[in-house]
């Protein structure tokens, strides 16, 4: 099973501690795929990934990212 949210606060450096122990692997700060918001220059959130979970026998083998950038016209 493959499970994807988000909760909390949508800015931040380090996840919070009742986050960490909820298994693997987990993707923190991953941004917005599509984000509506004015690009931060600092932040960089026009900048992601599309994240690819590879798996065998239920077991994860690896992972693989892929860079988007989100283009403004």
């Amino acid at each position: 099973m493959i499970v994807s949210a988000q909760w909390g606060s949508s800015w931040g450096y380090q996840p919070i501690p009742q986050h960490i122990p909820f298994g693997r692997p987990i993707l923190y700060s991953t941004g917005d795929f599509v984000d509506d918001y004015a690009v931060d220059e600092i932040e960089r959130n026009d900048e992601s990934f599309i994240f690819v979970v590879e798996t065998s026998s239920y077991r994860v083998t690896g992972l693989r990212l892929y860079p988007t950038v989100i283009c403004q016209r």
